[in-house]
């Protein structure tokens, strides 16, 4: 893993700057500090509105839609049914990352500034070489330009040709079907278009943020941890103890680095698995299935999404996995130091004493998964495995749109 690139920098750049001209978010990133700052409350009264009064009331109207097809009170169809899944799921993932961002907004850029600080005492002869090509730095920048052109392109796509398929309408046509209602419906379609494109606006402000600050820490850290695994022999053979504590509480600021906020980012790793898994099989049923049923330029986001899921996830997961894997190498490395070091018998102690870091999936502190090496395979063949079952369990041939 190199060292971290303007390039990569460049993408928070970008995001900033993108959204400064919309509403604050709890989290941002200061362009001239080169730090996350929070954001004060008085200045969040338009996320909160959009939060509180718009996205959450969205995911209950989903919810709400579901269950009376569930139970039989509704007949939906199967595009509308996998429109509101598709609603439902994207909702439900930023009602729940939103409130972890809101209360540990300031746990979470503490976090991120730790990291920053650490990788800026690495010395620059300890940085490894930047590749030729930038290929984490193009993912981010591409990742930010593609969350930046979504909330346009469907902005377009609804006005441009509009479908009634969102949750308002469906509501209104279902479970309001009186006349009276009908033509309210009708007529505050446009409100309907606002109360779906604010939401998903911030859902791709929310996802833009989410991978930047991910991939970003994930590379400070791993940067720090490859410059400790690379100076451990030379640190181990030095007789001077100063040295030993200086090595040593370098690791140590990883591992605080890693313990601000744990129940933030535990939480933003379980999500992340959790929607790629759902939405990477949602989107390729919907690109391989229902290219006739869906109309075209909002069709065009299913496959579009599906290829971004899936190169989030092959850049991000691996990243995430390497900060165990190196660090178990570093373990490993300096036990096998210790036949030729000298204080060997503090030295021991010591590094039994060190907890290997890991990056784990949870949700209210309740630990559901570590990551690590085996987790990548299981994880794609759980994608592939659910999206051929889906593929082969549902016949679209025969439906109507």
């Amino acid at each position: 893993m190199g060292v971290v690139t303007p390039l990569m920098w460049k993408s928070l750049d970008i995001c900033s700057k993108f959204y400064a001209h919309l509403w604050a978010n709890p989290v941002e990133w200061d362009v001239e500090g080169k730090k996350f700052i929070t954001t004060k409350p008085a200045e969040l009264i338009t996320y909160y509105l959009i939060v509180f009064v718009m996205l959450i009331p969205l995911l209950l109207l989903c919810i709400v839609i579901l269950s009376a097809e569930i139970y039989g009170r509704v007949d939906l169809s199967m595009v509308e049914v996998t429109l509101v899944i598709f609603w439902a799921a994207n909702t439900g993932f930023a009602v729940l990352l939103e409130l972890i961002m809101l209360v540990y907004a300031r746990n979470i850029s503490h976090a991120l500034n730790c990291a920053i600080s650490l990788e800026r005492k690495v010395p620059k002869q300890g940085h490894q070489l930047a590749p030729r090509i930038d290929l984490v730095g193009l993912y981010l920048n591409g990742s930010v330009l593609a969350f930046i052109i979504y909330p346009a392109f469907t902005i377009v796509s609804l006005i441009l040709i509009p479908m009634d398929l969102d949750p308002y309408i469906l509501t209104c046509r279902y479970l309001l079907s009186t006349d009276s209602f009908r033509s309210i419906c009708i007529k505050g379609h446009p409100l309907a278009l606002v109360l779906l494109i604010l939401p998903f606006t911030q859902i791709c402000y929310l996802f833009t943020y989410m991978v930047c600050f991910g991939t970003m820490r994930n590379h400070l850290l791993l940067t720090c941890l490859n410059y400790l695994h690379k100076t451990r022999r030379r640190i181990l053979w030095n007789l001077r103890c100063f040295v030993f504590y200086k090595y040593f509480s370098a690791y140590a600021g990883i591992q605080i680095a890693l313990q601000v906020a744990p129940a933030a980012f535990g939480g933003f790793l379980l999500a992340l698995m959790a929607f790629g898994l759902l939405i990477g099989i949602m989107c390729n049923f919907v690109t391989l299935k229902m290219q006739m049923l869906i109309p075209a330029p909002f069709y065009y986001v299913f496959p579009t999404l599906s290829i971004l899921v899936v190169v989030i996830i092959r850049v991000m997961l691996p990243m995430m996995i390497s900060v165990y894997e190196v660090a178990k190498e570093l373990h490993f490395g300096w036990e096998r130091s210790l036949g030729v070091a000298r204080n060997v018998t503090y030295l021991r102690r010591k590094v039994r004493s060190i907890r290997t870091v890991r990056l784990e999936g949870e949700l209210f502190h309740f630990k559901f998964y570590k990551l690590q090496r085996s987790t990548m395979p299981l994880f794609s063949a759980a994608l592939v495995n659910y999206t051929i079952t889906a593929l082969l369990s549902f016949d679209t041939g025969n439906v109507v749109s």
